[in-house]
């Protein structure tokens, strides 16, 4: 006489199919999480860009012979920036290229700022942040 003591195929082919339909539901949302982190990192790093250039300015300035003149860009390369004679140092990752500009109120504007493959440009106000992947944001409102 033989026993049931096991599993048959059809039981264990649906357990499959079910943990094969839960894996194709949650896969995508998952990497969307992870992609959204990855852009707000960004976002971070450039607000992160914006402090060390408040910093730089207000070192420039406070130097013997202030250099920076308002509303010129600021160029960011793999070999850094300046604001006038003060380097801007983030604590962060430094972008790989972009610009950013400070009018006669303090306001710093950043334009396409590069950290990987996300681009990131802020708002007139100085309120927001906008970061996309592999292009340019021409506009942050």
């Amino acid at each position: 006489m033989r026993g049931n003591k096991g599993f048959t195929l059809i039981e264990l082919l649906a357990v499959l199919v079910i943990l094969a339909i839960i894996a194709l539901i949650t896969t995508p949302i998952i990497l969307g999480v992870i992609e959204d982190s990855r852009q707000k990192g960004a976002e971070d790093k450039a607000w992160g860009v914006i402090d060390a250039i408040k910093l730089a300015y207000t070192e420039d300035q406070t130097g013997n012979d202030p250099q920076y003149v308002f509303d010129s860009e600021i160029k960011f390369t793999s070999a850094g920036a300046t604001v006038g004679s003060a380097p801007v140092r983030a604590s962060g990752q430094m972008p790989e290229s972009g610009t950013a500009t400070i009018d006669e109120n303090g306001t710093i504007i950043v334009k396409d700022l590069v950290f990987d493959q996300y681009h990131c440009t802020s708002n007139a106000a100085q309120t927001k942040m906008c970061c996309q992947i592999d292009k340019a944001v021409s506009t942050c409102e």
